[in-house]
């Protein structure tokens, strides 16, 4: 049990340092901001094509579905947390910092506009 909590405290501490910025801007945005969006993207579409597009039931595997958007929109929000943080604290070339600044607002607004749609598709 000692183990599990001095390994859950850990991963703690790492989001922490994630979440205000702590590491650099190129790990920010490329490894945890890209990277796992491209795989949350190519997941959700995998979903809707091969499990819902090839149901019977649709309506079945909503539940599914939207535990994965939940979680998508999680981590997202998370990622852009923490690049925009990781931005204001970096230190190189601005253009970089304003660039990452601008792929967050962007993504925000393309993100309200997705739950938007996914809000008027369930109603």
């Amino acid at each position: 049990m000692n183990r599990f909590i001095n390994c859950l405290a850990a991963s703690f501490r790492i989001f922490k340092k994630w979440i205000s910025g702590d590491y650099s801007l190129v790990m920010t945005y490329w490894v945890t901001g890209v990277i796992p969006q491209v795989v949350i993207a190519i997941s959700i579409y995998s979903f809707i094509i091969n499990v819902i597009g090839q149901s019977t039931d649709p309506s079945a595997l909503m539940r599914p579905f939207l535990t994965l958007a939940a979680f998508a929109l999680i981590y997202t929000l998370c990622s852009y947390i923490a690049i925009v943080c990781s931005a204001v604290k970096y230190s190189g070339p601005k253009v970089w910092r304003i660039l990452a600044i601008l792929v967050v607002v962007r993504g925000c607004i393309e993100l309200v506009k997705t739950v938007i749609f996914f809000i008027q598709e369930l109603v």
